[in-house]
């Protein structure tokens, strides 16, 4: 059995056809935002990443990420040796340089916004809330 089809169903619409320029004008314009917005400052970061990676020196207070601060001990080619104190003591552990996510100097200035009086309190607002 055959369907029937009219001259009107066959024929293509012209939304359909790519061929029109101006169809091409938001799709570059999807592109180009695309690029500025997402993979420029990724490039840009990554190369601060690798250029914070390679000046890496003995001596250095890194933060890791996964969290663990510790001064780098000895540097190698892949990975670095960090020392960790905990209390009194120190422990050397190895870490691959590629997991290093900053120098701890850079970290602290974050952990500074979150304090407002300077005393490592948060500020809390007493009359916000009644006391029970």
């Amino acid at each position: 059995m055959s369907l029937p089809l009219s001259p009107v169903v066959l024929q293509a619409s012209p939304l359909a056809s790519c061929n029109d320029p101006s169809f091409l004008v938001p799709m570059v314009l999807m592109a180009a935002v695309f690029y500025f917005i997402i993979l420029r400052p990724q490039q840009k970061q990554a190369a601060t990443q690798k250029s914070m990676l390679a000046s890496l020196k003995k001596g250095d207070s890194v933060l890791t990420q996964s969290g663990l601060f510790g001064r780098v001990f000895q540097v190698g080619e892949k990975d670095v040796v960090l020392e960790v104190s905990v209390g009194g003591s120190s422990t050397r552990v190895r870490w691959l340089k590629s997991q290093i996510a900053g120098l701890e100097s850079a970290a602290k200035p974050e952990e500074a916004k979150g304090e407002s009086k300077g005393d490592g309190k948060p500020e809390s607002d007493d009359k916000a809330a009644p006391k029970a």
